[in-house]
Formats: C-alpha cells, structure tokens, sequence
C-alpha cells in the first residue's frame, strides 16, 4: 500500500462573533450542550493518499470509528478486493477481505459502507459481482453484508439475496438496516437478517433515526430515461412510506437534502443541494452550497457539524455560522464521508483513481 503523508496544512483560526457531521456516519444521542465550548475550527490538517499496489482505482467512499486511533474507510478497488483501510492512530493498513488476500470472504466484491458499535461488532456491506454468462447485462450483482467479530471478518448469511447494497445504519445492537438498488432492504432485528419489501423504485441511499422513528432517503431514476426523483421516505406498518420527494434538476426547488442524512444532537439533518434540518414535518435549508453538492454530514452536537462534499470542500457549523475550508479546494475531488470528536475530524475523498484522508486535530 502507498500510504503517503502528503503534506501538511495549518488552518488559521476564523474569529467569528458569538462562536458557539453517518451518512453521516451517525447518529448521536441528544446532546448536553456546553454554550461556553463552540464547535473548534483550528486545526493541523495532513492528508494521507491511499492506493492499493498494482490497481489504478483505489476509491473508498465512507467512513467510520471507534476512536480517532480506530478507524476504517471502505470503498473500491477495480480489482475486486472491495477494500477496506485501517487507521491505527498513526498509518493505514488495508484489511485483508478476500480469499486471494488470506481473507475469508470469496471474492470478487465491492464494499459501499460500514457501522459498527465495538471493535468487536463492525458491519460492512455491498455487493459480490461477477460476469453474466447470458449478457446483457455483462456483470451480475447480489447483495453482501459482512460483520468483524474482533478477530476476523465473515460473511452474513442471507437467506435471500438483493442487489448491492449501499447504506447501512444501526440504532442499537439489535437494530440495523441495510439498503441498495431496486429496493433491497435488509432489517436485523435481534439477531435475525430478514429482507423487507420496498418498492423497487427506490434505490436506498441513507439511513437515520429520530423520535424512535427510522427514516430514509432514496431516488429513483426512470428504466427509459428522463427526470430522476429523490424521496424522504418514513417506516410504518411494516413499510416504507413516502413522506416528501423532490426533483433532481431545479436546485432551489430542493425540498431536502438527497444525499445524507442524520441524527446530531437529536435533530435529523439531509445534505444534498445544501444542508437541510429537520423542523416538526419540515425540512429548513440551512446553509445553500449552490453549485457544490454536499454528499456527507456528521456532527457530534448542533453546533459542531461538518458537511463535506464536490470539489473537496469542507464546511463546518459552530452554532452561528457555517464556515468553509477552502485550502483543499480541487477539481475531480468528491468526499463521501466524514466522522469526528470534539477534538479530530476525518474526511474521506477520492478522486477516481485515489483515495484522500483529510485529518485535523
């Protein structure tokens, strides 16, 4: 593995009057807020590149931690490996998945997201693909959902299998769900996987929880062509229910945010054409990005979020005001995840070929 630290960036302190992110990787209890303690903004940035030995495509799309020495990224690699990085507190390691890698999952495989609750109870999902004997079309996909013990990492049985999966959230040891293309959702409830029905006209992308309801968010792009539509979809009765959707096209008509959503603080917040919070059954614009779409927002309390996006811009919410990190700003970069603590933050993007690691702290 190339793990490189690329350089090193100090951000200046922003003096702003009255200073006060699962997926948003995720969900956080409701907050003790100190009014005197505002969310910190300085911070001694490194970036560090991921790039498997002898692949073109190292991509790694979301993020999660235990602590900010115990992380992991996880993403694609073009050759199959569906990789996985580890952070240690002090380099990354890629994880060994797969069987050609010593592994115990059988390849080849692609990861889209990960969520854990101990260093012994990790959760990563996606897909096993391989090539369609009868074409089109070329490649055949099917759901994977993969759990670390402490040890090593298995595959979960699935008494059926979806399309690949690319959300997973969980609210609790026992709580978790799963989603991807064509509708597929997976519940586990206790210690059982089960596939719930879902219109597969959604294709899930983001999980959360709020008020001991569990909502969602999905799009939906027409077989034939044409507009796409993105929806705020909430479980009742055993169903996913529509509750708002919107058009992808015309940004200020945006209802909420289509890409992430989650609970900071105990309040549900959505990212997509800017950041949306949630107010009763009303979802507020409360920071406009136009024309950069934000695709990743974490937070550990209200006035201490980060939201992350196109061109590997970076913002942050200190109770008063949003404020942009710009020093990263780049063409071709998009950040798909970000965890923190009330003293670090990890930001992970790529850029088609490789994969970048904004830390501050």
């Amino acid at each position: 593995m190339k793990n490189l630290r690329a350089f090193v960036l100090c951000f200046f302190p922003i003096v702003l009057a009255g200073l006060a992110a699962e997926g948003c990787k995720k969900d956080t209890p409701p907050e003790v807020k100190d009014p005197k303690k505002p969310g910190k903004r300085e911070y001694a940035w490194t970036v560090d590149t991921l790039s498997y030995p002898g692949s073109f495509q190292t991509t790694m799309r979301r993020i999660w931690a235990i602590a900010p020495s115990n992380v992991y990224v996880v993403g694609h690699n073009e050759r199959g490996f569906g990789k996985m990085y580890h952070y240690n507190g002090e380099n990354w390691q890629p994880v060994r998945l797969v069987t050609v890698e010593g592994g115990l999952i059988e390849g080849p495989i692609d990861l889209s997201a990960i969520y854990g609750f101990a260093a012994n109870d990790i959760y990563a999902v996606g897909q096993r693909f391989g090539i369609n004997p009868n074409p089109p079309p070329n490649f055949l996909d099917s759901s994977l959902i993969i759990h670390f013990d402490g040890s090593r990492w298995r595959e979960v049985e699935l008494l059926e299998r979806g399309r690949e999966l690319i959300a997973l959230q969980g609210f609790g040891t026992s709580t978790i769900w799963a989603g991807g293309l064509y509708g597929t959702a997976y519940h586990r409830s206790g210690a059982t996987w089960s596939m719930s029905v879902a219109d597969t006209v959604f294709w899930f992308r983001d999980f959360a929880m709020e008020g001991g309801e569990t909502y969602a968010l999905a799009y939906y792009v027409p077989p034939g062509g044409g507009g796409s539509k993105s929806f705020s979809l909430r479980w009742q009765a055993s169903q996913w229910q529509i509750e708002d959707s919107t058009s992808d096209h015309a940004w200020g008509s945006a209802r909420f945010g289509e890409n992430a959503l989650c609970n900071i603080g105990g309040t549900l917040y959505s990212a997509g054409r800017g950041v949306f919070r949630k107010d009763g059954s009303q979802w507020v614009r409360v920071m406009d990005t136009y024309p950069k779409p934000i695709y990743a927002i974490f937070g550990t309390r209200s006035d201490n979020i980060f939201a992350a996006g196109e061109s590997a811009l970076i913002y942050h919410f200190n109770g008063t005001d949003w404020a942009k990190f710009e020093q990263f700003m780049k063409s071709g970069v998009v950040c798909g995840g970000i965890w923190c603590t009330e003293e670090e933050v990890f930001v992970v993007c790529e850029d088609g070929n490789n994969t970048y690691v904004y830390h501050g702290k």
